[in-house]
């Protein structure tokens, strides 16, 4: 995250579990914040795979890890097979810590 915003401009992550206006806009939109990471650039909306490849793509090769995830995730190809690993990942450790869905909490 530090890295991210030290190449692009301001950055802001949001916890979708929080009462933010920005996720209640997505929730408008019919985003499923349930399927993963969500991008938004102004108009522009970009999920899961994609909002992956595009952070990849700001993020500056600093060190090891951030060329490894950047060289791997600048490929929409790499960033489609590898993302749904990612995701259950997660999801596999907010149901280690009980957390629900946010589908279910609403």
């Amino acid at each position: 995250m530090l890295r991210l915003q030290d190449s692009t401009e301001a950055v802001e992550l949001l916890d979708a579990r929080e009462e933010h206006p920005l996720s209640r806009l997505l929730l408008d939109k019919s985003i499923d914040l349930d399927e993963g990471m969500v991008l938004v650039q102004g108009d522009q909306i970009s999920q899961g795979a994609d909002c992956v490849r595009k952070l990849a793509l700001f993020s500056t090769p600093s060190n090891p890890f951030n060329r490894v995830n950047s060289w791997i995730f600048q490929s929409a190809t790499a960033s489609r097979l590898l993302y749904p690993v990612m995701r259950c990942g997660r999801n596999a450790v907010l149901m280690l810590f009980g957390r629900k869905k946010l589908s279910q909490r609403r």
